[in-house]
């Protein structure tokens, strides 16, 4: 399937001066996003891409039911061609995030048999994510590029596009605890918790896990827009955050 040029389609205002703040910091450095819906070049890409950590299989046409029209993914590109960062974004219409995570349909669709269910941490206050949730993932940056805002742009990026095409509510991703333990974790992805959601054995990696879910409220990107804008237009610090 071809490639895209980013552009809003549904939202107005700042989602818009977003996208333009978000394209011309990319053009100051030689390069471009554009938007596929073919999640087999993603999952094709990663296979290869150096310093990868693997293939999410939430992404992966291989592993789950994706429709083609609900899921995404963002390349960014070098002027020659070359891929130097990625993310994938998918549309999660449950009642229940928790119980799709539980029964491993988060990762896997069909489960294959031998998983079974696992055993997760309840959300603070038991929250309730639940209808059409934005769930990201796959985020990757070329080695040479790593130090930067491009994961910041691609995460924010990703997030925006899944309201303007999805009309997505609740903001997901999940993360290993080597990640997300990390002080510039939030910064760059933004999200308004990072909460452990389970502590043992994964069947997906088939290794004993420290996994944590991030979350933010329905549609928060919207309200962090202007500080974000601020930030790809100033090339400063990271002034994304709560208000």
């Amino acid at each position: 399937m071809a490639e895209e040029a980013i552009e809003i389609r549904h939202l107005g205002g700042r989602a818009r001066e977003f996208t333009a703040a978000s394209a011309a910091w990319l053009d100051r450095r030689g390069l471009r996003a554009t938007l596929r819906w073919d999640m087999a070049g993603w999952a094709g890409h990663l296979t290869s891409a150096p310093l990868a950590d693997g293939v999410n299989p939430t992404f992966d046409p291989r592993h789950s039911r994706l429709t083609g029209g609900d899921a995404f993914w963002i390349a960014v590109r070098e002027h020659s061609g070359e891929i130097s960062g990625c993310v994938a974004m998918r549309l999660l219409v449950t009642p229940d995030l928790l119980r799709l995570a539980e029964s491993l349909r988060l990762w896997y669709d069909p489960v294959p048999d031998v998983f079974g269910e696992v055993r997760l941490r309840r959300l603070p206050h038991d929250e309730l994510i639940s209808g059409r949730v934005a769930h990201a993932g796959g985020l990757w940056v070329r080695p040479a590029r790593r130090g930067g805002m491009l994961a910041y742009l691609l995460v924010h990026l990703a997030r925006l596009l899944a309201v303007d095409r999805f009309d997505s509510g609740w903001e997901t991703s999940v993360t290993f605890d080597k990640l997300a333990l990390k002080p510039r974790f939030r910064a760059v992805h933004g999200f308004d918790h990072v909460v452990p959601l389970l502590q043992g054995f994964f069947p997906p990696t088939g290794r004993i896990e420290r996994i944590h879910l991030n979350y933010s409220r329905p549609r928060r990107i919207l309200d962090i827009l202007p500080s974000c804008i601020e930030t790809l237009s100033a090339d400063g610090v990271m002034t994304c955050h709560d208000h």
